[in-house]
């Protein structure tokens, strides 16, 4: 069975896998942004943020990313 993309980053967010979640919800974020699923990238980037501590380079980067696509 071929596991998504979205998939992973979820299920790497609800376990609390701070490093996978980094990396899958970035990701998928970034790929909502390039087709402007801007919802969609939203919640991506929102996800990630959550695991990050709000003094990181990770932090800023996302809250910098969720901006452009209209969330905060």
């Amino acid at each position: 069975r071929h596991v998504s993309l979205e998939e992973l980053a979820y299920h790497a967010w609800a376990g609390g896998d701070v490093r996978r979640s980094l990396r899958y919800n970035e990701i998928a974020g970034d790929k909502a942004a390039a087709v402007h699923a801007s919802s969609d990238a939203q919640r991506y980037y929102a996800r990630a943020r959550s695991l990050m501590e709000m003094d990181s380079v990770a932090y800023r980067r996302l809250t910098e990313k969720l901006d452009a696509v209209g969330g905060a």
